[in-house]
């Protein structure tokens, strides 16, 4: 298929004094300086094979170390020269992702297409990028937002940037070119035995820096290769590579790509179909039930398109919603919340048991969010984003220990409430939470820790009243006689802590306290 033609205007220099530009960069020797980044290599990884590929169906967890991989549709990659810094990309969804680097020597992330050089530019025809981005720049001067690749056959690689800190690369200034309504000045440098993607070699780097810095539009990116060749460049290498990319160079910074639509030829990756009428009804129900008000335009788009890349899920964008700042400004009571919770996650007021229970919940302690993420995970929710056509998802947003599990919360509550006679504080609750959803700890051991602790020991409890503390929390009942005098006997013969111990041990095999640990689901 042949490119449309773009107008674009082109300024160029002779092209026998640009051939002798190009020898004399060969020959040059490569110092890199301080503020000089290396080339990106696909075979220089400090810790993972590159050919290690990864396909996830749902978010990832963030990556902090070299790995590549696809992702709904697009290739991504996180390359770190040294591992060095505090690094992370965070993918959100087809071609998009978030980043942070720290005190990093040289990273790129980036999301694309890896085309396995098979075909020229010319051949795929037209190449655009279509890209909402952040970028920012903390420290350093060296920075790009851009659109990148490869070539082979020749090697060359290729940088189209759009935004960047006050560096300047490239050592040779060959002109410019007029392209998506403003001038990009054209430069070129060579690498001498230097990484890439055929291991050491010497290659071609072209870069197009635009003058007015953007972080949205439209990048074309075959109207760049055809300037390039207009002055005489080489640009005849088959295309490996095109992406969307923020690197970072002895600096630290944070940046987006938070839209992504790739367009190689007559195939686009990244763009969304009309959105799904179920998905807009769904999006206005959080409006309503939870901020009291009809959506507004771009909210609406913005969620709606949100749920049909899969960045967000139904439980995720609900629970954005009751912690928005919107929402939280409304101070809505504790009733009034859980209303929201039953007409948004269920489709229906409370009814009174239901609304009794909760308020009690959080009377003991329960925090919001634990509430929400029990009606996030509940039957009927699931049942609601079917109905609809959503994905369910979880709500993971800042969530504690305290707010994941409402049956290993009530369990710890419990602990408290019959071994230390008072609520749950936070700190604490967070704690033992903790150890039973990471298991570090059974729930017998979670008992055993407050029956042995000192605030527990503080109450200087005798032999009696130590039994019948034994009775109200691990079985839950009063003593009965001949099981109390069972017990009192080992007591008497094994007096100070080794008794009280075997005492423990023995209520713990107890069929009543396995019974009340089931009763949590544990």
């Amino acid at each position: 298929m042949k490119s449309k033609s773009k107008e674009h205007r082109i300024s160029r220099y002779g092209i026998i004094a640009l051939t002798a530009i190009l020898f004399m960069l060969t020959a040059l020797p490569l110092v890199a300086s301080a503020d000089e980044p290396p080339v990106y290599t696909d075979d220089d990884l400090s810790d993972v094979a590159l050919n290690e590929v990864t396909v996830m169906d749902d978010l990832p967890a963030p990556i902090t170390s070299n790995r590549i991989g696809t992702f709904r549709g697009f290739d991504y990659e996180f390359w770190s020269e040294l591992g060095d810094g505090v690094t992370q990309m965070q993918l959100t969804g087809p071609g998009t992702f978030t980043c942070s680097w720290e005190d990093a020597r040289n990273i790129l992330f980036r999301t694309g297409k890896k085309l396995g050089s098979v075909m020229s530019y010319k051949e795929y025809g037209d190449v655009t990028i279509d890209y909402q981005a952040t970028h920012n720049i903390q420290r350093g001067s060296v920075s790009y937002l851009t659109a990148y690749g490869w070539t082979q056959r020749p090697l060359m690689e290729w940088y189209i940037v759009e935004k960047r800190g006050s560096y300047m690369p490239g050592r040779i200034h060959v002109g410019t070119a007029e392209i998506d309504g403003s001038i990009y000045d054209i430069r070129i440098d060579t690498r001498v035995n230097q990484p890439s993607i055929e291991g050491n070699r010497t290659f071609a780097q072209i870069y197009s820096i635009r003058r007015n810095h953007r972080i949205e539009g439209v990048i074309t990116v075959s109207d760049h290769f055809k300037a390039w060749e207009a002055l005489g460049l080489d640009v005849s290498g088959r295309l490996y590579e095109v992406s969307m990319c923020i690197e970072g160079y002895n600096s630290s910074g944070n940046g987006s790509i938070t839209k992504h639509i790739l367009k190689i030829g007559d195939t686009v990756y990244g763009e969304l179909p009309p959105p799904d009428p179920k998905l807009v009804a769904f999006i206005e129900s959080l409006y309503q039930n939870i901020q009291g008000r009809e959506p507004d335009s771009g909210g609406l788009e913005f969620w709606v398109r949100a749920l049909q890349s899969g960045t967000h899920t139904g439980a995720s964008t609900s629970g954005f919603f009751f912690f928005s700042d919107e929402y939280i400004a409304r101070n809505r009571t504790d009733e009034e919340f859980i209303n929201d919770l039953y007409n948004t996650c269920m489709g229906r007021d409370a009814d009174d048991g239901g609304m009794d229970y909760w308020l009690s919940q959080m009377a003991q302690g329960a925090s919001r969010k634990l509430v929400l993420n029990a009606f996030l995970t509940g039957p009927e929710f699931a049942e609601r984003c079917a109905e609809f056509g959503v994905e369910v998802g979880r709500y993971t947003d800042n969530l504690e220990f305290a707010d994941m599990s409402l049956s290993i919360t009530r369990f710890i509550f419990r602990c408290y409430d019959v071994f230390l006679d008072r609520i749950a504080d936070r700190v604490g609750l967070n704690n033992w939470t903790g150890h039973l959803i990471n298991k570090v700890l059974t729930p017998t051991e979670v008992a055993r820790e407050f029956v042995f602790s000192e605030e527990f020991e503080g109450f200087e409890y005798d032999d009696e009243e130590f039994l019948d503390a034994m009775y109200q929390g691990m079985m839950g009942r009063e003593p009965d006689e001949g099981g109390y005098n069972h017990w009192m006997s080992i007591l008497n013969d094994n007096p100070g802590p080794a008794g009280r111990q075997l005492v423990f041990n023995g209520f713990a095999q107890s069929e009543e306290w396995k019974a009340i640990v089931a009763d949590f689901g544990l």
